[in-house]
């Protein structure tokens, strides 16, 4: 087993106080916390995944392809707002799978 020490504000610190004491097995209470998390994190993720699929058909390209070419500044998918939108949206789309990787 092992103890976590956190420093919160003391309003924070009495809710969560009060959620942990609430059961009986803290567990239970973590996962949950876990998967409500995931859950937001997939939620995201889905529509992020939305958008660069109306890039990927609006350009006719895989985001993969897309994002590859653009950091390495190889043709035109450097110069417009959508693809640096479209490279934005795919770096958050791979740093909220990261955080899901680590928490599932």
């Amino acid at each position: 087993m092992t103890k976590i020490t956190i420093e919160l504000n003391n309003d924070l610190a009495q809710k969560i106080e009060y959620l942990v004491n609430s059961y009986a097995n803290k567990n239970i209470l973590f996962e949950r916390f876990i998967g409500n998390y995931k859950k937001e994190i997939e939620e995201g993720i889905n529509k992020m995944n939305a958008t660069l699929k109306t890039y990927e058909e609006k350009y006719n390209m895989s985001s993969e392809s897309f994002y590859y070419k653009f950091e390495k500044g190889e043709g035109e998918e450097t110069d417009t707002t959508d693809f640096m939108i479209w490279a934005g949206v795919y770096e958050m789309k791979l740093k909220s799978e990261n955080k899901l990787k680590k928490i599932s």
